[in-house]
């Protein structure tokens, strides 16, 4: 999608976009300066870095979108996000897994003539990547994972928590559209919401190895359509922020606090009058008297009265 204009509504301005990625640069560049800064990795740059050959080279840049309710259901397919300035690079290495026979598989991508590194059926997948290790390692080992969409509620158990630990979901392609080679670009060049059971999302929106200019594009033409695939859409948005995977996060966009429409804030005249009006003094029930030789103490309950009589306290009931 490089090259064309990045078009998108002004709910989020984009020279407030643009102010909060060149103040992230500024603090990358600054941090990065200082010794064994390399070593300051946070746990979403350890999720994040896996898409180049050299992860210290660049840091990613986070948008975080905040939503008012939990989602109802849990989509285990990661929802496609175009963006203008793609930050997969060409040398990525991809893996796809099919359905059985994978011979199949590799003989259809052959004949379009697309390529990939790996290509992993069913079968083999259970066969060989049984162990925890051996997912871990299969999750280290390519940058991007794409699957038939045929199979992808079947890959969870299969791979195994690393994939999800590290945001690297399988992304499903449709393996019988007529232009296939269109199909598997379309899906290395977009990035990837993963909608969670939690009320906070990230979406990789860029790195440091691109411009100012190229992360801004990214954010203001996919912001719309990120929140066009949460449920209900900017009524259920709490808020968007930026951020590096080391650094704080800035705000893009907040949401201002709701008012009960059915809530009146104004008094009517009748209750204005009655504010306004003195209070009439509430009837005491009728005080103890007092006898001679006698002292009436606070009541300990509503019930019970104590007195003094003769030196002696005495406990009396009242009517």
């Amino acid at each position: 999608m490089a090259g064309k204009d990045p078009v998108s509504s002004d709910t989020v301005q984009k020279k407030q976009i643009e102010k909060a990625v060149k103040a992230l640069f500024a603090f990358d560049a600054k941090n990065s300066a200082k010794p064994g800064a390399n070593k300051a990795m946070d746990l979403l740059e350890d999720d994040a870095d896996d898409l180049e050959q050299d992860p210290k080279d660049r840091k990613f840049f986070w948008l975080m979108v905040s939503t008012k309710k939990m989602p109802e259901t849990i989509k285990i397919k990661p929802v496609k996000i175009p963006i203008v300035n793609s930050f997969t690079s060409e040398t990525a290495e991809v893996c796809l897994f099919t359905k059985d026979p994978q011979k199949d598989f590799k003989a259809l991508l052959q004949e379009k003539g697309v390529s990939v590194d790996k290509v992993i059926g069913v079968s083999k997948l259970k066969a060989n990547y049984h162990s925890y290790e051996a997912k871990r390692k299969l999750c280290d080992s390519y940058d991007l994972f794409l699957s038939d969409d045929r199979i992808v509620s079947l890959l969870p158990p299969l791979i195994g928590k690393a994939f999800f630990a590290k945001k690297k979901h399988p992304v499903p392609v449709d393996l019988t559209a007529k232009d296939l080679a269109a199909e598997i670009e379309s899906a290395r060049a977009a990035t990837y919401l993963h909608l969670n059971k939690g009320l906070c999302n990230a979406i990789k929106i860029g790195t440091t190895q691109q411009s100012v200019a190229q992360v801004v594009d990214n954010i203001y033409f996919s912001i719309d359509r990120i929140v066009d695939k949460v449920p209900s859409k900017w009524s259920n948005v709490q808020s968007i922020l930026l951020k590096l995977s080391d650094s704080v996060s800035l705000p893009l966009y907040n949401s201002l606090p709701e008012v009960d429409a059915e809530v009146e804030m104004t008094e009517s005249k009748d209750e204005v009058a009655k504010k306004s009006s003195p209070k009439k003094a509430s009837k005491s029930p009728k005080a103890a008297e007092k006898k001679p030789g006698q002292k009436v103490m606070k009541a300990e309950t509503p019930a019970v009265l104590k007195t003094v009589k003769g030196g002696k306290v005495v406990k009396k009931k009242s009517q």
